[in-house]
């Protein structure tokens, strides 16, 4: 009974520090900007949020509520029982501070949004290429281990020379009848140790992104994209009224991918003694507009809206990079799947072409 208590805590402690997802965070904001907007007293506004939540949700609005109604700040309560990111509380906070909450948290709203339909678009451009290659691996697996076996006692019992194709083939199916359960073992284990070190080693996470950025068409849309993550942050913090300096450092953090981080942090201190944000932007791994747009909204003083507009701007160069991406990895395995089904047919027709001649002769 004593370690009853303990596994409650354990548990309340677990919920509080969980992370939400952007959907559901992106809810709760909407639904907490309406009421605020309405004229309700915060605690009075995170109750009626607490209505049709999951439970664990429901758990950390009332912990959230209880942490607001002890005077603590919306923000830290954000960051402590929902997992909101710095930039997004440090965005909430100015709002909290200047009187503008609801404009802060509705801007935190449709920054995450932006960047969950950016992740969605991302993700289902990927999946149809996927789709094909896994059925051209689970094709070519089955032709090895199904057809070419049955096949083969035919062509060795020719006892002619075959050809060189057919000598390919006969091995590829031995080696995938004989060691494929293994290969596939290996290459499980091999992809889950890749994703743990990706994970746990920050060397090993920066080389692969070193070398992802270096690959046509995919780097250039990785580096796209952290650019509009950063654009985005950018753009929203200095809309609440962040000083360039402060929104500059705070929106370097939401950027993960180590070659445009790697550029962002080297500008820090120049933003800070006063460097233009255009060239800065002009510095980055990204299409020469956005340095243009930069410097354009920093002498209408318009920077904020700027920096949001060259993300949507780029958000639709990413779209149609992914759709020629796709375009391109689409025709490629259907070659692939042609040239490897085209070999094991002439594999097996070859020997009886190169019979038949005999047999005439």
């Amino acid at each position: 009974m004593e370690g009853k208590p303990t596994n409650i805590k354990q548990q309340k402690k677990k919920r509080r520090f969980s992370k939400w997802n952007r959907r559901d965070t992106a809810i709760f904001f909407e639904r907490l900007e309406l009421y605020l907007s309405s004229g309700l007293a915060i605690d009075t506004a995170l109750q009626l949020c607490r209505d049709g939540v999951k439970p664990n949700h429901g758990a950390a609005i009332d912990q959230l509520k209880i942490h607001t109604v002890s005077g603590s700040t919306l923000s830290s309560g954000l960051v402590k029982y929902v997992g909101l990111s710095p930039t997004l509380s440090g965005m909430i906070f100015h709002g909290e501070t200047s009187g503008g909450l609801v404009t802060s948290i509705a801007l935190a709203r449709s920054s995450i949004e932006k960047q969950d339909e950016l992740i969605k678009k991302c993700v289902s451009s990927l999946v149809y290429p996927c789709v094909i290659g896994g059925f051209c691996v689970v094709f070519v697996i089955g032709l090895m281990r199904g057809v070419m076996p049955q096949i083969v006692p035919m062509l060795t019992g020719l006892h002619t020379k075959l050809p060189l194709i057919s000598r390919v083939m006969i091995f590829s199916s031995n080696i995938v009848a004989k060691y494929g359960l293994y290969g596939l073992v290996g290459f499980i284990l091999s992809v889950n140790t890749f994703i743990l070190a990706y994970k746990k080693k920050a060397k090993f996470k920066h080389f692969i992104q070193q070398c992802l950025s270096k690959v046509p068409l995919v780097g250039t849309l990785m580096n796209n994209y952290s650019v509009v993550v950063f654009l985005r942050s950018f753009g929203a913090l200095i809309d609440c009224g962040l000083p360039i300096s402060n929104a500059f450092d705070s929106s370097v953090g939401t950027v993960s991918f180590e070659p445009v981080a790697k550029v962002l942090r080297s500008n820090i201190q120049g933003i800070s003694s006063g460097l233009s944000l255009g060239n800065v932007m002009k510095s980055l791994p990204a299409p020469r507009y956005i340095g243009a747009l930069a410097s354009a909204g920093e002498l209408s003083g318009t920077l904020g809206t700027s920096l949001l507009r060259a993300a949507n701007i780029l958000d639709r160069d990413i779209e149609l990079s992914l759709k020629r991406m796709t375009s391109l990895i689409e025709p490629l395995m259907m070659i692939c799947m042609g040239l490897i089904v085209g070999s094991i047919a002439l594999s097996i027709l070859m020997p009886i072409y190169d019979l038949s001649k005999t047999l005439q002769h």
